[in-house]
């Protein structure tokens, strides 16, 4: 499905480079799912092997994120103007159906936003709405960061 990813290093570049990057995903149709109103962008996931997230893997490595047979759902860009508008939602039900049709273990790493003092920064996605959605949470990477999967069966 992802042909190529972000340069593991994406945090220390410059945002410029980037965006090019991933522009250039995008056209080749490999940025994973993206959502369109009106023939305008609205929302994007990271839907990729846990092995194409290296900077994942490194932050939290005493969780054993497992074989190549399961599929990351890692991170979330929502534009301002469509949040709050159930687009993250419909992202989740498109990675746990795709894991479902492909029979492919689904796993997301959201913020649990009503832990005290999680952090506001919710790319990952959020707990509540994987939830929602059926898919479980099966462990924590921290106090605010859990994981959750699809699971057999589910989602």
């Amino acid at each position: 499905m992802l042909a190529r990813h972000l340069d593991n290093y994406w945090a220390s570049r410059e945002r410029s480079v980037n965006k090019h990057d991933l522009a250039e995903q995008v056209d080749s149709g490999h940025a994973g799912p993206v959502s369109y109103r009106n023939a305008e962008p609205l929302d994007w996931a990271r839907f990729t092997s846990p092995s194409q997230l290296d900077w994942l893997l490194q932050r939290f490595s005493r969780y054993d994120f497992g074989s190549e047979a399961a599929w990351s759902l890692s991170c979330f860009f929502i534009a301002r103007k469509a949040r709050r508008q159930g687009v993250m939602t419909e992202l989740i039900k498109f990675a746990a159906g795709w894991g479902r049709d492909h029979d492919t273990l689904v796993e997301g790493y959201p913020i649990d936003t009503g832990v005290d003092g999680a952090t506001c920064n919710v790319f990952p996605g959020v707990l509540s709405v994987f939830v929602d959605v059926g898919i479980i949470e099966i462990g924590r990477l921290g106090k605010d960061r859990t994981i959750v999967t699809n699971g057999p069966g589910r989602a």
